[in-house]
């Protein structure tokens, strides 16, 4: 009796496995990038260490510095900025969130399930991203997402334990949250907020200490000529 309940045991879990996959894969299906097909202006507002930064990007024209803090910038920190271009061209496009590729399928467990929403956990997927953090193998991804439509709300990638990418460097706690909407325009899927919190220390006596919130609005989304 005990190894026939034992079975069944089994039998439930692996059901459980693959159900949390399937709903995993079409929550991919129902969000699939949509950098290729859609170019937005949008606007960022960010807080970094307490200083806020307004910017606007263009597509064709890039990045524009609006204002520092209430007030708009001055030549001297206009020319610095121009300074920055060719790392601003880096940045990461907010409709280039890519469900499918972000975990390893392995991984995938349904951590939490309510009436209106489900919630994933997963190990990472390897990333090219040149602005990934070096320890993304290190980072659980949670993902929740409304059950209608398979909308995500949030993503959450986070150390579990204390990691160190370097020989010299500790992350003691990082946490980087993203929040999404549905543009009702275009049907895409885009980045509302993203806010980062890591705490660490580098040669023993630096502390590594960033908390940066990014706000995104004001887009203007049209298909892609291309």
């Amino acid at each position: 009796m005990g190894a026939l309940a034992g079975t069944a045991l089994l039998v439930l879990l692996a059901a459980g496995d693959d159900r949390a996959l399937s709903l995993f894969r079409s929550v991919a299906a129902a969000n699939p990038p949509a950098d290729d097909r859609l170019s937005c202006s949008y606007t960022t507002r960010a807080t970094i260490q307490g200083r806020d930064l307004e910017e606007r990007f263009t597509p064709g024209e890039g990045w524009r510095l609006v204002a520092i803090g209430d007030r708009s910038p001055s030549l001297q920190e206009l020319e610095r900025y121009e300074g920055g271009a060719e790392d601003r061209r880096r940045r990461g496009h907010p409709t280039e969130f890519d469900v499918a590729a972000m975990a390893r399928e392995e991984t995938v467990v349904l951590a939490d399930e309510d009436y209106e929403t489900l919630t994933f956990t997963f190990a990472l997927a390897p990333s090219e991203d040149s602005d990934a953090p070096p320890f993304l193998d290190k980072l659980q991804g949670t993902l929740t997402v409304r059950k209608s439509g398979f909308v995500p709300t949030s993503f959450v990638l986070e150390t579990l334990k204390e990691v160190s990418p370097g020989p010299t460097v500790k992350i003691h706690e990082f946490r980087q949250e993203t929040t999404f909407f549905r543009d009702a325009a275009s049907g895409a899927l885009l980045v509302e907020s993203v806010h980062v919190d890591m705490r660490g220390k580098a040669f023993l006596f630096k502390t590594l200490d960033e908390d940066r919130r990014v706000r995104y609005a004001d887009y203007v989304c049209t298909p892609s000529a291309s």
